[in-house]
């Protein structure tokens, strides 16, 4: 027999529907401070944000994090073997000094032991390259090399037209002494060696001589390892005297194109250059 009356029948049906969720009244304290609903797959983009790993919890991880990862280790090594690398060489003092140049060239006589008139040889543009060598703070070792392409022209009164295309080159080995200075060096240079004159589609034989030279200039120096180089040279080339030079020679007789008087032969030089230092 049911005891119940209707009006306690429909007040326990009106309680139990005022709940819309039982879960909301657990003991559960996620749920109690309203840390979490009661759908949380769809209240977080990624369940696992909800784990207790503290990368994910705290956003310092994503689905794509391990490969991040990698990268960012193979960087770090990388950098860890640069900066384990020696510096010494980029602080290690350079010995050698290389310096290509350029520079213009005049003077040189020739005296015909006929006439008495001169041959000259025509100013003109001259390259070569010169290797150093330290010894010390002071002293260089040279080795120098140069060209010179130019003509023999007739230098008499009546007479002006080229004789010889000719080149001038010098083969010399000597010494640099420099002077106390930071960025700017200057210095003195003497060499020794010989002179060539190359007569250039005639036939004629060429011609080699001992010469000197003697000189001075400075250097330049902004960096350790590149400077400017400037410098004026005199040459002086020895030459037997009342000898025939710049021979041919034919099938019935040979044939000299210059006799010459005189003893020595002047050059001078004015020349710069970018010196490397390794």
């Amino acid at each position: 027999m049911n005891l119940r009356t209707p009006d306690l029948y429909y007040r326990s049906r009106l309680r139990t529907c005022s709940a819309p969720d039982s879960r909301l009244q657990t003991q559960d304290w996620p749920y109690r401070y309203g840390l979490q609903t009661p759908d949380s797959r769809l209240s977080t983009p990624d369940s696992r944000l909800q784990t207790q790993d503290w990368s994910y919890r705290y956003g310092l991880q994503t689905p794509d994090s391990g490969l991040i990862f990698w990268k960012f280790t193979l960087l770090w090594f990388l950098i860890s073997c640069l900066a384990a690398t020696p510096v010494a060489a980029e602080d290690k003092p350079s010995r050698f000094e290389l310096t290509p140049f350029a520079g213009y060239q005049f003077g040189g006589d020739f005296e015909l032991e006929s006439s008495g008139n001169d041959l000259e040889l025509d100013e003109a543009q001259s390259f070569g390259l010169i290797f150093n060598m330290d010894i010390d703070e002071e002293k260089q070792y040279e080795f120098y090399y140069s060209r010179q392409e130019t003509e023999l022209d007739n230098k008499g009164l009546f007479l002006n037209e080229p004789v010889l295309d000719i080149d001038v080159e010098y083969f010399h080995v000597g010494g640099t002494l420099m002077f106390a200075g930071d960025n700017v060096r200057p210095y003195v240079v003497g060499t020794i060696g010989l002179s060539r004159f190359d007569p250039q589609g005639s036939g004629f034989d060429s011609e080699t001589f001992l010469s000197f030279s003697f000189g001075g200039g400075a250097k330049f120096f902004a960096d350790k390892r590149i400077g400017l180089r400037l410098e004026g040279r005199f040459f002086s080339t020895l030459i037997d005297s009342d000898t025939e030079i710049f021979c041919r020679s034919g099938v019935d007789k040979s044939f000299c194109a210059v006799s010459v008087d005189g003893d020595l032969l002047f050059q001078w030089q004015a020349m710069a250059g970018l010196a490397f230092r390794f």
